[in-house]
């Protein structure tokens, strides 16, 4: 016996996806299987509310685009990734539910460099699962240990290692069914041989922490590599002489990177340059800790650190950058102001071009049998709504 299924209509929309903007569509989703069942541009008024007997909402010709995606946070809401505590599957999942009012509905844990106890007790919790009312968990992003000492940034260099300790012997034996990414510096003795056993495991390998000389980081990516891991922090800046890391945006078949767009990490001009070389491959991260979400303050960051939160800013005791405060809506709105980029453009680096990163086929457009996890917001790139799954799990009133 086939079970009877709950369908919404969202209509009166306009549809960013695939870098297009088109008005006056209609949403149908399966709520109980989680997809998007149809869409199709109708008049205005001619929206069929009798389709499936199914619920609607007026999004009141408001953008609707696919979900968020988060390919590099280290924590929120006063709560490290790296910090291991009986409860840390409450903390974790609590950090999921409050994501989506920020229209983020997937996202990498991330861990910066640790020891191998402190792996071996987290990783495993961060296999990928759909938490409740909350936003997916894509898998871990292991920032380290596999790093170079020179380009340390906060990591801690005394536990930075070569590829002589093994994977396994770092991470845990079953490591890779609960990893997304891993980033390494593939100058560092070894590194470059690991590059294929991570892909052949389907993980996403990405540089970074790294001073690689353009032809090592051209062999990493000739192996598998496909990403860059936060462009032009804790890598050479861009010299036009000494070509290195983010010289790579400008090779034909160029990787993708993750973008930390919140004026801070990275200035608004520098945002825009890295986007426009390569629109395609711009994934924005927030690269963010413990201090996302809380008001101005300290707060306990990776391995016992403390990070001062002050407005967008997260600083460690000696005033250097510790991680972002930013969330992903505002680093959108950042690059959408900077860029000038119509808003279809610009919504791929955090929807449709992360997907892409990790191969994810139902995810991050909105199409017929994706996946609903969808986002209403405003021209300006404000989040009016978030579904997950097709339930709607965040709105920014409660008179709608």
């Amino acid at each position: 016996m086939s079970r009877e299924h709950d369908w919404l209509t969202l209509r009166n929309c306009s549809i960013a996806s695939e870098g297009k903007l088109t008005p006056s569509c209609q949403v149908v989703i399966d709520v109980t299987g989680g997809s998007i069942a149809d869409v199709r541009v109708v008049k205005q008024d001619d929206f069929d509310l009798t389709i499936h007997r199914a619920r609607d909402v007026d999004c009141r010709g408001h953008i609707l685009t696919a979900g968020f995606m988060d390919l590099q946070l280290n924590g929120a809401w006063d709560f490290d990734f790296c910090t291991y505590s009986e409860d840390y599957k409450d903390k974790l999942e609590d950090v999921c539910r409050r994501l989506p009012a920020h229209g983020v509905t997937a996202f990498c844990p991330t861990l910066i460099t640790s020891t191998a106890e402190i792996y071996k007790q987290v990783v495993p919790l961060l296999a990928p699962r759909q938490v409740a009312k909350g936003a997916q968990i894509l898998g871990a992003h292991l920032e380290g240990p596999y790093l170079s000492p020179e380009k340390h940034g906060i990591h801690n260099p005394d536990w930075m290692k070569q590829a002589s300790t093994s994977m396994e012997e770092t991470y845990g034996k079953d490591y890779s069914s609960s990893t997304a990414i891993v980033t390494i510096a593939p100058e560092m003795d070894g590194l470059l041989d690991i590059v294929s056993k991570l892909v052949s495991q389907d993980i996403v390998v990405s540089l970074g922490h790294s001073a690689a000389p353009i032809a090592i980081a051209q062999q990493a990516l000739d192996r598998g590599a496909t990403m860059l891991t936060h462009l032009y922090n804790a890598m050479p800046s861009l010299h036009h002489r000494k070509p290195s890391l983010i010289d790579l945006l400008g090779q034909r078949t160029a990787p993708f990177f993750g973008l930390i767009a919140d004026n801070i990490h990275v200035s608004p001009f520098a945002a825009a340059l890295a986007y426009k070389a390569n629109p395609e491959g711009c994934c924005l991260i927030t690269d963010a800790n413990s201090p996302l979400g809380m008001a101005d303050g300290t707060y306990t960051g990776p391995h016992g650190m403390q990070l001062t939160k002050k407005g967008e800013a997260a600083t460690i005791s000696n005033g250097d950058i510790g991680g972002g405060a930013s969330s992903l809506d505002t680093c959108f709105r950042n690059l959408l102001n900077a860029s000038q980029a119509k808003i279809e453009a610009v919504v791929q680096t955090v929807n449709e071009n992360p997907a892409r990163v990790l191969g994810l086929k139902d995810q991050g457009q909105v199409r017929k049998g994706y996946m609903a996890d969808l986002v209403l917001m405003t021209a300006e790139g404000d989040i009016l709504k978030t579904f997950i799954r097709g339930q709607e799990v965040y709105s920014a009133t409660q008179n709608w």
